[in-house]
């Protein structure tokens, strides 16, 4: 008997009626089940039991039929059709059964097994190695098993590295660069020298210097002071060129576009350039003739920007400064005007003019940033996590990164190049990627209000939060003793920051113009900006082929780079958790203070006070109640005595387990602080990582 053609649910149609197709995303469940994200935006999931999933896999586009619609509630589906399989590749454990070999998915929701036709010797893959494989037939039964092809042997779980290299190929990227790439990359690097066309200004003979992390390898900023009076500073943020060399249709091109950005998983740097460019033609290096696009500007007393001036430059780099010798230079100079320094960093040999140079930078820094913060910037950045490593590449320690005045000197006089980039570009109106971060969610603002009003955190929970409340919610969350995990949390109501065409201004720093341009050597939206720029420069018409096809393709870049941006901070997240797991493994069986960070429906997560690293405590471990979790106060409470486990609240825990390859460290909880609030609503909530916002 033929099966009835269904309608497929029309655009503005609410609620779904039972027989509607609908397509999108499958999304499976790690345990039992999935559910569909519908295409159209603004459309309710729809659930799928384990029974509807039929041969689909995590991530396919599918089809989904609709076989339960009530008012109220959820939709259930079953797939009726792949129209897209997502995973062409997998990564998995190879264990050899008889003649054949058997691969099965380190993704947990992705519940196949696919089976390769041939038995590989141990020279060839050793017992249990991670793998990646490549589907070579999809079969319709999900029972039956995937046939796959062998591609790569990641290695076996001895081996040093392997947690973070499973953890990039698993997020689908691609470490090595097309040989197409390298050898265009190469060829660029062996040719190229500075070549002074007409219109680029000769800067070479300027006292410029770069400041970068002290193993920092690409350096694509500089900075300069270019004169100073009663009124203000004249100064020079200076960009390596990459839009000079990598053009429109290259391969390199294609590739930095498909990347969109560097990764930077701890132990190692994935390049969106190839080293010869990244590294060397591009990076600002000591003493070494490099082509730049520059950005001057003047600050006066009151840190506003003017006198904003846009050209292509080459410059000659005096010095390569790292953060801390900067740091050191005005520490010293604090301490000679009997200004009390917490550390004792040794003073760099500076040469003079270049410490005058410095010293100037530095007050004009400073203006910036005190006006940025009175037109109402937020304060969104969070302590960061330093992974120290032996000799032997192993973790041997963990701290919260120092925050210095020399980053806040290089961050301010970026975030003002950006601006002033921006504002010119918007002025003459071309077409461009902007950097935008819309307005907090009100309602998830009204829904953290208890859980940081309970901390004695002020957070009014009504609508219309100003800016001034929510900067006050965060310097008091800076002082409590669980004060990141509390910034963390309330940063979460954030939206994120993203790219696309249409401005509508960055509410984090406050800024009715953004863009990025200061790092075009790591992102692709910076390369983007730098050639609409070159196209201003030249007085290129708006109505000409290039700026046309350009502007077109812009909302398709926007989101495409917003995507691969958030893929690389997930791994780069994930890369600190493992290693971080990975040293703790030392410490099972110890007990530690710590607050809890986070909570969901199955328990809560716990950071510990002493390591920057999170363990999850499972409710059901907790046996002198019976605890019902309140997902409005995000907090669990016990039926009858009344205790409860909140965010912020302190702990102590013993380590009980770690499974590095998992991120998994299990706790149990010894002791905690208890108190009693009125009842609420039960349900379920989830832990995320909070969103960057520059």
């Amino acid at each position: 008997m033929a099966r009835p053609v269904r309608r497929p649910v029309q655009t503005g149609e609410m609620p779904y009626g039972r027989g509607d197709t609908v397509v999108g995303i499958f999304q499976a469940s790690a345990r039992r089940g999935a559910y569909l994200v519908p295409e159209t935006a603004g459309w309710s999931d729809i659930r799928i039991p384990p029974t509807g999933m039929g041969a689909a896999l995590h991530g396919d586009r599918v089809e989904v039929e609709v076989f339960k619609a009530k008012p109220g509630r959820q939709p259930s589906g079953h797939v009726v059709k792949i129209l897209h399989h997502a995973n062409k590749q997998i990564l998995g454990k190879l264990v050899r059964a008889g003649k054949y070999c058997t691969v099965f998915p380190k993704n947990k929701r992705i519940h196949r097994i696919i089976q390769i036709p041939r038995r590989f010797d141990l020279e060839e893959v050793p017992e249990e190695a991670w793998v990646i494989v490549e589907v070579k037939h999809w079969t319709e039964r999900p029972e039956e098993p995937l046939t796959g092809k062998l591609v790569e042997v990641l290695g076996t779980e001895e081996e040093k590295g392997l947690p973070i290299l499973l953890l990039v190929r698993e997020g689908g990227v691609a470490i090595e660069f097309s040989k197409e790439a390298e050898a265009e990359a190469h060829a660029l690097d062996k040719a190229a020298a500075p070549h002074m066309e007409k219109g680029r200004r000769d800067l070479r003979h300027e006292r410029v210097c770069t400041i970068d992390p002290a193993t920092a390898k690409d350096f694509d900023d500089a900075i300069s002071l270019h004169g100073v009076d009663e009124h203000g500073w004249k100064i020079g943020v200076h960009i390596a060129d990459v839009s000079h060399f990598v053009k429109p249709g290259m391969a390199i091109d294609d590739e930095a576009y498909e990347r969109a950005t560097s990764i930077y998983p701890v132990d190692r740097v994935i390049p969106m350039l190839p080293e010869a460019l990244s590294n060397r033609l591009c990076s600002l290096r000591q003493n070494e003739d490099k082509l730049t696009m520059t950005a001057f500007f003047t600050v006066d007393r009151h840190g506003a920007v003017r006198d904003v001036d846009l050209c292509n430059s080459a410059i000659r780099s005096r010095r390569r400064f790292a953060y801390e010798e900067v740091q050191g230079l005005f520490d010293a100079v604090d301490r000679e005007a009997g200004i009390k320094v917490e550390a004792e960093r040794p003073r760099p040999v500076v040469e003079p003019d270049l410490e005058h140079d410095l010293l100037h930078i530095r007050e004009a820094a400073r203006a910036l940033r005190r006006a940025r913060f009175n037109r109402g910037a937020l304060n969104l950045e969070l302590p960061e996590t330093e992974i120290l490593f032996d000799a032997d590449g192993r973790v041997c320690d963990l701290r919260r990164r120092e925050h210095f005045e020399a980053h806040e000197l290089v961050e301010e006089l970026m975030i003002a190049a950006n601006e002033a980039v921006a504002r010119e570009l918007e002025r003459r109106g071309y077409p461009t990627l902007y950097r935008v971060h819309d307005e907090p969610d009100e309602s998830k603002l009204r829904m953290v209000g208890p859980v940081l009003g309970r901390l004695g955190i002020p957070l009014p929970a009504r609508g219309g939060i100003s800016r001034e409340e929510l900067q006050r919610a965060l310097e008091a969350a800076h002082k409590h003793p669980a004060g990141t995990i509390i910034q963390r949390w309330l940063l979460r109501t954030m939206m994120r920051a993203k790219y696309q065409p249409e401005n509508v201004g960055h509410f984090g720093l406050a800024s009715k113009s953004y863009l990025h341009f200061t790092s075009p050597i790591r992102r692709y939206p910076d390369l983007v900006v730098h050639r609409v720029v070159k196209a201003m420069l030249a007085k290129e018409s708006m109505d000409s082929e290039t700026m046309i096809e350009l502007a077109a393709k812009l909302p398709l870049w926007g989101r495409h780079t917003s995507q691969r941006e958030e893929r690389s901070q997930r791994i780069e997240w994930d890369a600190e958790e493992l290693l971080g797991l990975e040293f703790m493994r030392r410490y099972i069986g110890d007990i530690f203070d710590g607050f809890i960070s986070g909570t969901m429906g199955a328990g809560f997560f716990v950071e510990l006070s002493e390591w920057p690293v999170e363990g999850f405590v499972p409710i059901r471990q907790v046996d002198d109640d019976y605890y019902e979790f309140d997902d409005q106060l995000q907090l669990w409470r016990g039926r009858r005595t009344g205790r409860v486990y909140s965010i912020g609240d302190p702990v102590t825990v013993l380590i009980e387990r770690i499974d590095v390859l998992a991120g998994q460290m299990d706790l149990v909880l010894l002791k905690r602080k208890t108190t009693k609030r009125t009842s609420g609503k039960t349900g379920r909530g989830k832990k995320e990582r909070p969103r960057r916002s520059h």
